[in-house]
């Protein structure tokens, strides 16, 4: 089954929204070590990352001040060197990136919507 554009978009704004709320109130330290809602928040970057993958770079490059090369990255680092993961990264991850991530996906759908 495929997926559309907007789809994709919609999969990685959810996840990113969802994982800021997982973890909105957890210290880095908290994030350094294993609990579940640190390993929801894995899993939603995981998620967002494999969305990300999956959207044309032309609709990307439409907000090109968003580092998404570094969604995809951030999925690979924390698919493949799981024991490596920093609750610093972590935490600015959730508290900073994701805000604007969300932001810049909302204007993608409006103009993928609105060029459809």
């Amino acid at each position: 089954m495929s997926r559309s554009t907007v789809e994709f978009l919609t999969d990685a704004r959810e996840h990113a929204v969802r994982g800021r709320v997982y973890v909105a109130d957890l210290a880095a330290e908290a994030l350094a070590e294993p609990g579940v809602e640190r390993d929801a928040f894995l899993y939603c970057l995981i998620a967002i990352g494999e969305a990300v993958k999956n959207i044309p770079a032309a609709v990307l490059s439409m907000e090109g001040d968003i580092p998404w090369h570094a969604a995809v990255a951030t999925r690979n680092f924390v698919a493949h060197n799981y024991w490596r993961i920093d609750g610093v990264v972590l935490q600015k991850i959730a508290v900073f990136d994701l805000e604007h991530f969300v932001a810049a996906i909302d204007r993608l759908i409006d103009r993928v919507k609105g060029s459809a």
